[in-house]
């Protein structure tokens, strides 16, 4: 057989290690891998069986380029996740799709690029979220590893979890997304306390079904939990609710998926009570799979793949 290709970045963080999981499954089976720069002009991605889109972590800040390489090789051989869903996935609209098929979304309002801006306004678009508690959040509709995300204080309420040096002030976040909105959409999104805490929760699934659950928390006096600042992760086995909501997002999806991830968080709730889970994100082109927290899903992986190239 042809050897498969893990498709990844130039500069893939040191601290990376989850797909050694995969890489070490593959092997043990003898199947060829070779893991080729998505953006390396040189690849012939014609003489691979297939690609898995693994760590192309800097995709986001080369939208176009990395949409028509999808498109260009999608074209010589076969793709994982499909086309279509990478496309669709890239930019997160996906969660008024979402919304519409009856998901359960943090609530969200779509700012498109171009659009003029005071602090009044925001001001205003944030008290029609729901519960905002005095602050809320902009992030960009294309983006990664908490590019440009910043949390803000938008009257004179108090903020509700977390240092208060975190929030800028209702100019700061108006200047910062009238800078952003230059160029790009934006979310606005109530602000989520629970995540200083709690964390955040991530469900992994292969070939549509539930693998297992990872809980993300960020260090002390931070909101993000992502690796490159320091958070932590666990094992985290989700009860009903979230397994449930989990899988209803994945399901929600009308092409087959190789492997997804649901983010979930706790919904901000009205005079201090806490809310119910709702998808913060559906991951479904280059997610960390958190293979070292469970790695019988690089096999499951590695099985899901071998039918599907049968």
């Amino acid at each position: 057989m042809r050897p498969l290709a893990l498709a990844t970045c130039n500069a893939l963080p040191a601290w990376e290690i989850d797909d050694r999981y995969l890489h070490a499954v593959l092997s043990a089976r003898g199947l060829q891998f070779e893991r080729p720069v998505w953006s390396d002009p040189m690849v012939d991605w014609s003489r691979f069986a297939a690609i898995l889109i693994r760590t192309t972590w800097d995709y986001h800040l080369h939208l176009p380029e990395f949409l028509r390489w999808a498109a260009r090789v999608s074209t010589v051989t076969t793709m994982w996740n499909p086309l279509p869903i990478v496309e669709w996935n890239s930019h997160k609209r996906y969660l008024f799709d979402l919304a519409e098929r009856g998901v359960p979304v943090m609530p969200t309002m779509l700012i498109p690029a171009g659009t003029p801006i005071t602090p009044d306004l925001l001001h205003a678009w944030c008290c029609s979220l729901d519960h905002t508690g005095g602050c809320a959040v902009l992030k960009p509709c294309v983006g990664a590893t908490a590019r440009e995300i910043l949390p803000f204080r938008h009257s004179g309420l108090d903020h509700d979890g977390g240092d208060a040096t975190l929030f800028a002030d209702l100019s700061t976040a108006c200047a910062h997304a009238r800078g952003l909105l230059a160029s790009e959409d934006l979310l606005l999104q109530p602000w989520c306390s629970t995540v200083i805490d709690e964390g955040e929760y991530s469900i992994l699934f292969i070939d549509g079904r539930f693998a297992h659950g990872v809980r993300k928390v960020p260090k002390v006096g931070d909101y993000r939990v992502q690796d490159d600042f320091g958070a932590r992760d666990e094992p985290w086995e989700p009860d009903r609710e979230a397994r449930t909501l989990a899988q209803t997002a994945v399901d929600s999806v009308p092409i087959d998926l190789m492997y997804a991830r649901v983010d979930l968080l706790r919904r901000p709730s009205a005079a201090g009570r806490t809310g119910g889970l709702c998808v913060g994100e559906l991951e479904l082109i280059e997610p960390s799979l958190f293979l070292r927290h469970a790695p019988k899903t690089a096999d499951r992986l590695v099985d899901a793949l071998m039918a599907r190239l049968a």
